[in-house]
């Protein structure tokens, strides 16, 4: 082996911490996800309710906070007005 060989050989490969991290968890998850097909099916169904559940719950939020935008507009214009 040629020194530049043995150079490369024992460089390291540092990775960010939280990377790192990031990378075990993701591995421990493949390793120890259900493989029966039965099951997936039911944890698929239980995380897209929960995703509708959230994505309505977000909606909700959103249109509340427009309305309040609104009442907020017609409140300071009606202030505005009697003065």
């Amino acid at each position: 082996m040629s020194q530049e060989q043995h150079t490369l050989a024992t460089k390291e490969i540092r990775i960010n911490p939280a990377m790192k991290r990031h990378y075990e968890l993701e591995i421990e998850m493949f390793q120890n996800a259900p493989r029966d097909e039965d099951k997936l099916r039911e944890l698929l169904k239980l995380k897209k309710r929960q995703n509708d559940q959230a994505t309505h719950i977000g909606d909700s939020q959103r249109l509340i906070t427009e309305m309040l935008k609104v009442v907020l507009h017609l409140v300071s214009r009606d202030d505005d007005s009697s003065r």
